[in-house]
């Protein structure tokens, strides 16, 4: 009889979660379909004993797998229990390995590659009004830290522009860093996630903005719909899957708007439901089974 296997989930509160849409809950349920065992806690139930990763009455190194769920912001909360969770590398498989969580910014990551388009990184705000205006539409502002379209901004280079030449006080704020990117005309019919597990491609899906927003979050009101990946897309999926793939970062989702990557999305990718959805495939079958195979070899 084949054993039983054990996975945990570090998340945020199960009360928060959408019944419907939540990734997560696709992979539990898959797990519990196979017969096997789900463990699930939220990053404050995490401590350390004897420097070894508990949480509530289990010591995490009975797991055979450990899926980071947590949803940003990332602050001091969420590296702390980035930390704790590193305790377990070399014992636990971790999707994904917080280590390279740590490392790589879902947002900064991005520019390490040829995909990304005009972007500064800057928290002066006379800086990010001089390149604002040298961009000829605009530039959008995304602090480093949040996730599903949170705190970000459109600057429109007319205003901008008008500001500097009459002296007038540019009216934006800045706090710390933040990504100054131009503004792709391509957002206004939606940007192209696209789901990445251990190197290939799973799905893709576009997300189209509501009326009067250029965000196409499905937090800030957008839809998702089929689409097909473009050659250069499909070419940014493997450059960047395999990247991933080395660094520990088995499960990902790229942010991609008019042929430009960015964002590499690694905490809490979404997007099963959506994919399933629109192709009739049920994705979260191929994730559980790959891992089932590596843990149970």
């Amino acid at each position: 009889m084949p054993k039983k296997l054990l996975f945990g989930f570090v998340a945020d509160p199960a009360a928060h979660f959408d019944l419907e849409a939540e990734t997560t809950l696709f992979l539990m349920r898959e797990i519990e379909r196979l017969g096997h065992s789900v463990f699930f806690c939220e990053p404050k139930d995490l401590f350390l004993k004897q420097n070894e990763v508990w949480a509530k009455n289990l010591n995490l190194k009975k797991l055979d797998c450990l899926f980071l769920r947590k949803d940003p912001p990332f602050d001091l909360a969420y590296l702390h229990h980035l930390y704790l969770l590193a305790k377990l590398r070399g014992k636990v498989l971790m999707v994904n390995d917080p280590l390279a969580i740590m490392e790589h910014n879902e947002k900064l990551s991005a520019l390490d590659f040829p995909f990304a388009p005009k972007t500064l990184v800057s928290s002066d705000k006379r800086q990010i009004a001089d390149w604002a205006r040298r961009q000829k539409q605009g530039v959008v502002l995304k602090p480093l830290n949040l996730s599903g379209g949170r705190g970000i901004r459109r600057i429109k280079r007319s205003s901008v522009f008008g500001s500097c030449l009459s002296g007038r006080q540019v009216r934006f704020s800045v706090k710390g860093p933040v990504i100054c990117q131009e503004f792709l005309a391509a957002a206004k019919k939606g940007d192209k996630r696209i789901l990445i597990w251990n190197g290939n491609i799973l799905g893709a899906f576009l997300r189209v903005p509501k009326a009067g927003e250029f965000r196409a979050n499905l937090h800030q009101g957008g839809k998702f719909v089929a689409t097909m990946l473009t050659p250069r897309e499909i070419k940014i999926a493997k450059t960047v899957g395999r990247w991933a793939k080395k660094q520990g970062l088995y499960f990902i989702g790229l942010d991609v708007i008019g042929g430009f990557l960015t964002e590499i999305n690694m905490t809490s990718v979404m997007g099963i439901r959506e994919v399933n959805v629109l192709y009739g495939k049920q994705v979260e079958k191929k994730i559980v089974g790959d891992i089932l195979r590596r843990v149970s070899s």
